[in-house]
């Protein structure tokens, strides 16, 4: 791809039923159910697509909050203790980086 793949633009491709999509230099495959519901969410107006968008993270938020909670709960009761046990070994021996080496932020 060229120019228009480098500034952000959008590059959509069909290929066996599947759209990919380039972005800043990134290609994701997308079922052709995700991308119908994309366009459909780009039909809406601006109000639904924020009632949409609102309604999404309220929701994911909500699996999200489930999710902490159990890992809360198996910490808690040592269900994650053999990880916590490798990670010690892993920085015992050398293997883990630095968080500010492993992310990269503009």
């Amino acid at each position: 791809m060229t120019g228009a793949r480098d500034s952000g633009n959008l590059q959509r491709r069909r290929a066996g039923g599947l759209a990919t999509i380039f972005h800043l230099r990134e290609n994701v495959t997308v079922s052709s159910a995700v991308e119908s519901i994309l366009q459909q969410v780009n039909a809406l107006s601006p109000n639904e697509q924020k009632e949409f968008w609102d309604r999404l993270m309220a929701e994911e938020s909500a699996r999200l909050d489930d999710w902490e909670n159990q890992v809360a709960r198996e910490s808690t009761s040592g269900k994650l203790d053999h990880l916590l046990g490798e990670l010690d070994k892993d920085i015992a021996a050398g293997r883990v980086k630095p968080l500010h080496e492993v992310i990269h932020e503009p």
